[in-house]
């Protein structure tokens, strides 16, 4: 269809086939949408509705590109900004679908390669109505409208993309089709306000071939992730880096360029400056999230091998409140003394030790609540079996009451049974003789 708009001779068989491509497009998303049941449908619903406005606007176009006296803007780039707007509202979902637990920064992300990418309409639309003062500027506006806000969408498209490492045929192709829509349409802009595009050409079939490469987006299982190939999201990836890097220099080296070179006017200069500091700022933003990303998630794992620690110690550990009630027990509750630790939530620690060494027990542990935080003491006691069994503990109570990580008595008991038994016998020996 591309090749036949460029090449074909007669102007009125061209722009049907400008409205035929959005249509199939419609058709390819609805038969992605059924065949493959995605879990999120609103992106690929949106993207029907921007394919809708793009068949409208086509339409219309078709219907005043052999009129005469037809001024810019006219009600088909109206529609053409509805195409883009629908268009970003499913890329912005698509990359919220891609963000992992601990790389949440995608609205960071898809900000700078916006800005990137809007310095570069910026120059191609826009800076040539401050440099030549008979156009329009309603109609640089318009012309610029479109490809700005086609620059967000074509961030959230690379963000969703990059999100699958750039491995899943449905975002990459996303986002190329996006990029071709793009790329025609800051073509087609700069030569509508200069009433310089008709019918035909490349950039013409660039805008027929980039809706069929966006639908085709629909038609590859891996538009639907949980069916599709996927892999986690990786906030560290070296390609990810790079491309940020480049969007984030992209305004500064533009800059640079255009004072060093005594280019452009002073409101693209101003233009291009505000870029280039938001996106620093967005970079360092996205740097201290991701640094504080990388130290909660070590904190995480720190805790997750301290509770795997506990979670299969032998030792019985008990996190106790200001009131010697257990708030915590762990497993090695059961498999030293043979209680549930569901249990003994809320009761009395005390309860757990035999009747002989109670009295004394809940005096260590008033001490060590009376010693203030930090405060450590160590005891012997006979703790009771589920089964009336008395086995001799050695009992740790720490006090971490008001701590970050911890809020109560941690208390740690050890069972040290075997070890007295062995102590008596051999201190019995010692002072004993056998044959006597």
């Amino acid at each position: 269809m591309t090749a036949a708009y460029v090449v074909a001779p007669a102007e009125d068989a061209l722009e049907p086939i400008r409205v035929v491509s959005p249509v199939i497009a419609i058709g390819a998303v609805l038969f992605g949408i059924a065949s493959h049941r995605p879990q999120r449908r609103l992106p690929w619903i949106f993207l029907t509705i921007a394919f809708g406005f793009l068949v409208a606007a086509h339409t219309v176009w078709s219907a005043l590109v052999n009129r005469e006296n037809v001024t810019f803007p006219t009600l088909a780039d109206g529609l053409h900004v509805g195409f883009w707007v629908a268009a970003l509202i499913a890329m912005v979902e698509l990359s919220r679908q891609s963000e992992s637990e601990h790389d949440a920064f995608g609205g960071y992300e898809i900000g700078i390669i916006a800005i990137a990418v809007g310095v570069g309409v910026w120059l191609v639309v826009a800076e040539p109505y401050f440099s030549d003062g008979d156009l329009d500027r309603s109609a640089t506006a318009w012309a610029a409208a479109a490809p700005l806000i086609g620059g967000l969408a074509f961030a959230a498209s690379v963000r969703s993309a990059a999100a699958r490492h750039f491995r899943s045929f449905s975002p990459v192709v996303l986002m190329l089709g996006i990029a071709l829509q793009l790329i025609a349409d800051v073509i087609r802009g700069t030569q509508e306000i200069r009433d310089q595009f008709g019918s035909g050409g490349v950039i013409g079939g660039l805008g027929v071939a980039a809706p069929l490469v966006i639908a085709s987006a629909a038609l590859d299982r891996s538009m639907a992730p949980e069916n599709g190939p996927t892999s986690p999201s990786s906030a560290l990836s070296v390609g990810r880096t790079i491309g940020l890097t480049v969007a984030v220099l992209a305004p500064l080296t533009v800059l640079l360029a255009l004072v060093v070179s005594d280019l452009g006017s002073g409101t693209t200069i101003l233009v291009v400056a505000i870029a280039a500091f938001t996106s620093v700022i967005l970079a360092l933003a996205r740097m201290w999230g991701l640094l504080d990303a990388v130290r909660s998630l070590s904190e995480r794992r720190g805790q997750d091998r301290l509770a795997a620690m506990v979670e299969h110690s032998s030792d019985v550990v008990m996190l106790v409140d200001e009131s010697g009630n257990i708030k915590y027990a762990s497993p090695g509750l059961t498999g030293t003394l043979g209680h549930r630790a569901a249990d003994w939530i809320g009761r009395p620690i005390v309860d757990l030790i035999a009747e002989e060494d109670r009295d004394t027990a809940a005096r260590e542990v008033e001490r060590v609540f009376s010693d203030g935080s930090e405060a450590t003491v160590r005891f012997e006691s006979s703790l009771v079996r589920v089964d009336g069994q008395r086995r001799r503990m050695e009992a740790t109570f720490a006090n971490l009451v008001g701590g970050d990580a911890v809020d109560g008595i941690v208390a740690t008991f050890r069972d040290v049974t075997e070890q007295r038994d062995l102590e008596r016998k051999l201190s019995h020996r010692a002072f004993h003789d056998e044959l006597t």
